[in-house]
């Protein structure tokens, strides 16, 4: 699911979103509302579908709903 910033619901709980390192790599971070980061990727990922499906796995079925794309990519 790609979508920017500007179409996130402050409504929810908790936001995961994935994005580029300054390696190019994809990473994901999850983050409160209030902005503290709950949880992030361990490590960068090649590509960016690999970085989506760990974000799921490791986050839970309900990031599905949760998940954006601010990589630029």
């Amino acid at each position: 699911m790609d979508v920017t910033l500007e179409d996130q619901d402050d409504d929810r709980p908790d936001v995961v979103r994935v994005y580029r390192d300054t390696a190019g790599e994809y990473r994901w971070r999850r983050s409160a509302p209030n902005g503290r980061i709950l949880a992030d990727s361990s490590e960068g990922y090649r590509h960016k579908d690999e970085c989506e499906r760990m974000a799921r796995r490791v986050n839970g079925p309900p990031s599905e709903r949760l998940l954006y794309d601010i990589s630029g990519v």
